[in-house]
C-alpha cells in the first residue's frame, strides 16, 4: 500500500537502487568465489603440480635406471661398463632430487589423505633401498662378466622389489 502512495520518481528510484543493491551483493559474492579460486589455484599450481611432475619424472628415471642395468649385464666390454655405471650412479642422484621434491609436498600436505600418502611413501622408500643393496650384487655379477646370472638376478627377486617399488609410486 505505502508503494503505491509514492510518486513516480520515487519508485523508479527505489527500485533502481534495490536493482543495484541485488547486483552489489552477487558481485561481491563473485569476487569472494573468485578469490577462493584463486587460492585453491595457486595451491595446486605452487604445491600438487610440482609434487606430481616430480612423481612422473621419478618413475621415468626408474625406467631409465632399469634399462642402464639390462644394458650393463649385456655387454663385455669394460669401458661400456664404466659408462653404463656412471649413468646409473647420475639417475640415483637425478632419483633422490626427485624424491626431495615429492618428500616434501607430503610434509606440507594438510588433507585427510596425508597419513596414506606417508605409508605409500615410506613403503617406496624402504624398497627402493632394498633395491639399491640388489642393486650392488647385481654390478658384482655383471662385472664379473657372469652376465647370465646378473640377468637372472634382475630379473627374479630384484624384479619383484623394483615393480613393488614403482607400484607404491603409481598408488
Amino acid at each position: 500500500m505505502w508503494f503505491q502512495n509514492l510518486k513516480l520518481s520515487s519508485k523508479l528510484i527505489l527500485s533502481f537502487g534495490l536493482v543495484v543493491f541485488v547486483l552489489l551483493i552477487v558481485n561481491i559474492r563473485s569476487n569472494l568465489s573468485l578469490l577462493f579460486l584463486q587460492k585453491s589455484n595457486n595451491q595446486i599450481a605452487e604445491v600438487h603440480l610440482p609434487a606430481l611432475v616430480a612423481l612422473a619424472e621419478t618413475k621415468l628415471l626408474l625406467s631409465d635406471f632399469r634399462t642402464a642395468q639390462l644394458d650393463h649385464a649385456t655387454t663385455t666390454d669394460t669401458l661400456r661398463m664404466m659408462f653404463e655405471e656412471g649413468a646409473i650412479t647420475k639417475l640415483i642422484a637425478e632419483i633422490q632430487q626427485k624424491q626431495y621434491v615429492y618428500k616434501e609436498f607430503i610434509e606440507k600436505e594438510n588433507s585427510d589423505k596425508k597419513p596414506a600418502l606417508q605409508k605409500l611413501y615410506t613403503d617406496y622408500e624402504e624398497n627402493w633401498e632394498e633395491y639399491l643393496i640388489k642393486h650392488q650384487r647385481f654390478i658384482a655379477l655383471s662385472r664379473a662378466n657372469k652376465n647370465i646370472d646378473a640377468l637372472k638376478f634382475l630379473e627374479g627377486d630384484a624384479k619383484f622389489v623394483f615393480n613393488y617399488a614403482v607400484d607404491r609410486l603409481t598408488k
